[in-house]
Order: structure tokens, then C-alpha cells, then sequence
């Protein structure tokens, strides 16, 4: 197996090109209203809740802070009737949708 070196002065130059930013931030904003579309709604705080935003890296994120984001997201076990409940994906499937779009 070949090791592979990256040349993380290049990485950080292209993160701070402004096209790159420009481009980072549209697929985030994109992920993010793909997930707002399909989150699951109660109350509508998790709808509400998911934002993208530039992470401490230099790229850009997107998802919910709200507690409940991640058993909505994969699933849960209903802690009274043991059930298991959802999953109801909202994240992953923007992920994906947003590598796809140009």
C-alpha cells in the first residue's frame, strides 16, 4: 500500500480562495433548505433549528442543534412501549442530494 502525503498548505490556500467560499457556502445553504424540506414536523423546531454556517476549518456545515435532531435523524426506541421509531432522515439524504446537483 502506497502512503499518501497531503500538502496541507495547498489545502488551506484553496479553502481560502473566495470561489471557494462562494461554492462552499452555496452547497451548505443548498444542504441546509434540502434538510429544512425534509425534516420530519411536530413543533417545527427542528425545521426551524437547521442553519449552515463556516466551521473553525475553513469549510462550510450545516445541521440542528437541537437535542432531538439525531433520533430523528437514525431512529429511537420509544422509552415506554419499547418500540423502535423512525428513522426519519433529513440530513444524510441532502448530503447526497447536493453532490449531485451542480
Amino acid at each position: 500500500m502506497t502512503d499518501i502525503e497531503l500538502d496541507q498548505s495547498a489545502i488551506n490556500s484553496l479553502l481560502s480562495c473566495p470561489e471557494t467560499q462562494k461554492l462552499l457556502a452555496k452547497k451548505a445553504r443548498e444542504g441546509a433548505s434540502i434538510a429544512r424540506n425534509l425534516a420530519p414536523i411536530d413543533t417545527g423546531e427542528l425545521k426551524d433549528s437547521i442553519e449552515a454556517e463556516p466551521d473553525d476549518d475553513g469549510g462550510w456545515v450545516y445541521g440542528s442543534d437541537v437535542e432531538h435532531a439525531i433520533f430523528m435523524e437514525k431512529g429511537f426506541r420509544h422509552y415506554q412501549t419499547g418500540k423502535f421509531v423512525g428513522p426519519f432522515p433529513f440530513l444524510e439524504p441532502a448530503a447526497y442530494a447536493i453532490q449531485e446537483s451542480e
